[in-house]
């Protein structure tokens, strides 16, 4: 199949390239299979430095031009029109993501989560380009539960703008703009997360949680006590630390360390948002240093937060993240940024035997197939897990 380019006329049978991989070996971790598609890979982007017209990933401009036509670009990308099963009918859930660049590995992330039962708030970065934003808006609009927040920031890198953009989007999940859709949890991701399981997997997984948040609590180490000891200032985009000493945290709470990510009840988002408490604590967060890795997880130790102190049976399922030099099997498959493995799909076969639901990071311009293979997997579990329900209600009536 050709591959999307901006000198093409309206829509190809595809908004993405079908890479010719065979995902069942990858998935089993052939190497030969891999090296065989590494090739095919590292070819094209010999062409690419020849053709620079005709990237690995759709650009932006490509995902806008895929937009202008609503019918066919619903019908194309496959975007399901009904809920695939009772259980996840009654199980709505709310998604948050928080994003900024590489418009098509956006969209593709939301065709991997998307259920018309489910909503998703996109916060979209004030300082992303024009046609990122226009591609991002223009598929948005095409669904009834999926919308832009309707307020966003310039998101600082550990700054308190990465906070508040979800902040801003559960206002609207609990807003007039949410009406209809009684969702259970928010989830929060980045552009660069994908899935690893169906969404009805994601259900139970969230059911099995009682009304409990999923959300890391650990002990500060000594750098991080740092981040909110002292009083930060941005400059010249970056934060950074000055000598001046904070104040302890309001209402006599314990700082704790966590991560920027989480699963979180519908009763803890209201908390978050009305309890003076948690209000406090949001404003005492503005000069730390990253602190959507200290406020949710204080907030989640803290006595009385809704479906606080809980943690997760075998550790936290949100998001599996491969750090460099934090483990030592296996070795990143693909290349580190900000000390975080970007997978590529050698790592693929890792990642699908993890229990966590999601994993970052993927990058659409550097294994493009990695993604396509996960997409893959995920419809095999979704039509597995359908059959065998199926098969097990007949037997049943």
């Amino acid at each position: 199949m050709s591959h999307n380019n901006s000198s093409n006329v309206g829509l190809s049978s595809t908004l993405h390239r079908k890479w010719k991989a065979d995902c069942s070996e990858i998935v089993k971790g052939n190497e030969a299979e891999i090296k065989r598609v590494v090739r095919i890979l590292s070819h094209q982007r010999m062409i690419i430095n020849h053709k620079p017209k005709k990237p690995l990933m759709p650009l932006d401009i490509d995902v806008l031009r895929w937009t202008q036509d609503c019918t066919t670009f619903r019908r194309i990308g496959d975007y399901p029109q009904y809920p695939l099963s009772e259980e996840e009918s009654a199980f709505p859930i709310a998604y948050i993501m928080v994003v900024h660049k590489q418009s098509a590995q956006v969209e593709r992330l939301l065709r991997a989560i998307y259920q018309p039962q489910n909503i998703y708030c996109i916060h979209i970065d004030n300082k992303s380009p024009e046609d990122f934003k226009g591609a991002v808006a223009g598929f948005a609009r095409y669904f009834e539960n999926v919308f832009v927040a309707s307020r966003t920031v310039s998101v600082q890198y550990a700054g308190f703008t990465r906070l508040l953009a979800d902040i801003n989007c559960m206002k609207d999940l609990t807003g007039p703009t949410a009406l209809g859709y009684p969702w259970k949890y928010v989830i929060n991701l980045s552009g660069q997360d994908f899935p690893l399981k169906s969404n009805l997997e994601i259900v139970r997984k969230l059911q099995s949680y009682d009304g409990h948040n999923d959300i890391c609590v650990d002990e500060p180490p000594s750098y991080k006590r740092k981040w909110t000891g002292y009083h930060h200032v941005v400059e010249d985009g970056h934060v950074v630390r000055t000598r001046q000493r904070k104040e302890p945290a309001p209402h006599n709470m314990t700082v704790y360390a966590g991560l920027a990510y989480y699963i979180a009840s519908r009763r803890f988002v209201d908390y978050v948002l009305n309890n003076q408490t948690a209000k406090d604590l949001l404003e005492w967060t503005k000069d730390t240093y990253s602190p959507d890795e200290n406020y949710w997880a204080t907030l989640q130790a803290a006595k009385g937060t809704p479906g606080g102190r809980w943690q997760a049976p075998n550790g936290t399922a949100v998001r599996f993240i491969r750090w460099f030099g934090r483990y030592k099997v296996p070795v990143c498959r693909g290349h580190t940024i900000r000390s975080i493995c970007v997978f590529s799909m050698g790592y693929v076969q890792y990642l699908v035997s993890q229990i966590h639901l999601f994993a970052n990071k993927f990058d659409y311009t550097f294994d493009p197939v990695a993604l396509q293979c996960l997409e893959e997997h995920i419809e095999n579990n979704t039509r597995h897990t359908i059959t065998n329900h199926e098969s097990t209600v007949s037997t049943t009536t």
